[in-house]
């Protein structure tokens, strides 16, 4: 019987920790899906009046001579990591030897992309991403 009971329940075990897995996964991915049929049924419906109202002033903006571009971005600082490497030790109370560390920044943040007509004035294209 205990022979039985230890693959039994490292199999439960294994399931029980994909499927969480793949339950957040299937979270983000829904997340994503609704986000873009929201973004979808803005298209040709959306005006630059009401993304600005929706949005605020965009960081960036572009026009040519049929289109408008604009793009809402937020780059925010979420910690650093890094490293220290060396020999420094201590002798007679002095420090000898020399050590040096190294980092980097982490940043996320979004971009959300948004191209009008210029005449009708009304969303033609989305594009939106995240790091």
């Amino acid at each position: 019987m205990r022979r039985t009971f230890l693959p039994i329940a490292v199999l439960f075990i294994a399931l029980s920790i994909g499927c969480s897995h793949i339950h957040i996964r299937d979270k983000g991915e829904t997340r994503r899906q609704e986000q873009a049929k929201y973004f979808d049924s803005l298209v040709d419906h959306l005006t630059i009046d009401e993304a600005l109202t929706n949005w605020g002033p965009p960081s960036s903006s572009t026009e040519g001579d049929n289109l408008i571009a604009y793009a809402w971005r937020t780059n925010q600082y979420a910690g650093s990591t890094g490293f220290t490497s060396g020999n420094a030790s201590s002798f007679g109370g002095y420090a000898t030897g020399s050590s040096w560390t190294i980092t980097s920044p982490k940043y996320h943040g979004y971009e959300m992309g948004m191209i009008f007509d210029k005449i009708t004035r009304r969303l033609k294209s989305w594009t939106y991403r995240e790091w």
